[in-house]
């Protein structure tokens, strides 16, 4: 039986703001002008931690996921114990090159520079209800790599006509 995610209550209530005071600001990295949100302070808190979780998983409140997908590589932090809660696969959005089998990508533009996404082409049945999940710092360029792009949340539902639309289509 698959757990629903209201029966999850907060192991130690925290707010929003107390949640991102744990998340550490430093600036000129990795370049000159970028303010990087530096989330391992918040990661080596185990209440923030495990509250930040259980706070998205609220979020999700009843809605049916199929799938839950993670943007490297820090989506993957947060993704991987929501599929876990949810009872549903965990489906990884890597980097150009580390996937080993037949991938669909997308190229976005960073503050930075660019980069490629990609998913393996079988990771995702069509029809398939997906929650993308990204850390909210980094939310509004990748997360809006993939096909939830438009999103400023850090967690969006997709329900795609194929494992992965065609970029034209986006």
């Amino acid at each position: 039986m698959q757990p629903t995610p209201n029966s999850y209550s907060l192991a130690v209530p925290v707010q929003t703001s107390d949640l991102a005071a744990k998340i550490r600001d430093v600036p000129d990295f990795p370049k000159a002008g970028i303010l990087f949100k530096d989330i391992t302070t918040l990661l080596k808190d185990g209440n923030a931690f495990r509250s930040a979780i259980d706070g998205l998983l609220e979020r999700i409140g009843d809605r049916k996921v199929d799938a839950v997908v993670g943007m490297e590589s820090r989506g993957f932090i947060f993704a991987a114990p929501i599929a876990y809660k949810l009872g549903v696969g965990f489906v990884p959005v890597r980097k150009l090159g580390k996937l080993p089998a037949d991938v669909v990508s997308v190229e976005y533009d960073l503050e930075y520079g660019s980069a490629t996404l990609e998913m393996h082409r079988d990771a995702i049945r069509p029809g398939a209800r997906v929650l993308i999940v990204d850390d909210p710092p980094v939310a509004s360029r990748s997360s809006r790599s993939a096909p939830a792009r438009g999103s400023s949340s850090s967690m969006t539902c997709w329900r795609p006509a194929a494992p992965w639309p065609e970029r034209s289509s986006w």
